[in-house]
């Protein structure tokens, strides 16, 4: 049992020598996690972070700044107090820790809303993804970071959306504690209307990123009659009524699905159809002939 304690000993010492080494140089500045470790004071033994204001939420350093001075001053200074309120001063280490775990809630369209743990180096598509992706009629382009900035909420917008779309996920920012994530959205919008030439035309929900093409499918495909090079868009998207003629025939003769438009929530697509077509009358003249036929069988049939 001595050998174990002596081996706690000396790695203590050694973490300590480490620490005021290197802490020379560093000095405390607010979001840094402070490991503390205080020899046979598991109560003591923590890690805080550094608040906008420099202080920390530790048992006896309540309302002093630390933010500014040296890991080595804080040692002395949390030996000062220890020796203050114990009758004696003991081994202490303190080190910035890299990474460290922190608090922050999401709300609004998402899966699983709520308070959550998560490691510092998390992104904001990260936590998106912990809480199990966002809810229909999510509004990726407008979410918001609520941080608490020298006593005050600020608002911070990011475009997730766009941030996808440019494939650069170094352009998201890294998460603070006790940071609020809000996701807006409607529930009621996250369905569209596709009216006219289709199989199945009617209200649909659709999920993120669905083009023009997903959506003819999910109608169960044109009908014969459809006019293909004259569907129509109509989206309020951007909070401006707009409506978009597309030629899907010529896209799919391009090759390029990336031409294809993505349909939002709330959109109305409409494809029209040919009122008469050759077929169809050829169709219908059929029928006629049999039809007249049958009648002339028929009066022929009863003069006899």
């Amino acid at each position: 049992m001595k050998h174990y304690k002596i081996i706690f000993l000396m790695l203590s010492c050694l973490l300590l020598f480490v620490t005021i080494s290197w802490g020379q140089e560093a000095r405390i500045k607010p979001g840094d996690a402070l490991q503390i470790y205080v020899h046979q004071q598991e109560e003591l033994c923590q890690t805080v972070i550094v608040k906008d204001n420099g202080t920390i939420e530790y048992p006896l350093l309540y309302g002093i700044p630390v933010d500014g001075i040296t890991i080595t001053e804080l040692q002395q200074l949390l030996n000062t107090q220890i020796s203050k309120y114990f009758g004696q001063a003991t081994m202490v280490a303190i080190r910035i820790a890299p990474v460290y775990p922190i608090h922050v809630e999401v709300i609004g369209q998402v899966v699983r809303p709520g308070l959550h743990t998560v490691l510092n180096t998390t992104s904001l598509l990260g936590i998106i993804g912990m809480v199990g992706g966002v809810a229909p009629g999510a509004q990726l382009s407008q979410v918001k970071i609520i941080r608490k900035e020298n006593g005050k909420s600020i608002e911070h917008i990011c475009d997730v959306t766009g941030v996808i779309m440019k494939g650069d996920l170094t352009m998201l920012p890294l998460l603070k504690d006790e940071d609020v994530i809000f996701i807006p959205g409607n529930p009621e919008t996250a369905t569209i209307k596709v009216l006219g030439g289709v199989m199945r035309p009617g209200t649909f929900e659709i999920n993120f990123q669905t083009n023009l093409l997903d959506v003819l499918f999910l109608a169960g495909g044109p009908t014969r009659n459809a006019k293909l090079k004259e569907i129509r868009i109509i989206s309020d998207a951007d909070e401006n009524v707009k409506q978009v003629k597309i030629d899907v025939n010529e896209i799919i003769n391009k090759n390029n699905i990336n031409l294809l438009p993505v349909i939002n929530p709330g959109d109305i697509i409409y494809i029209p159809e040919r009122t008469i077509t050759w077929m169809s009358f050829v169709n219908w003249m059929r029928d006629l002939t049999v039809f007249a036929t049958l009648f002339y069988l028929i009066s022929q049939s009863n003069n006899r």
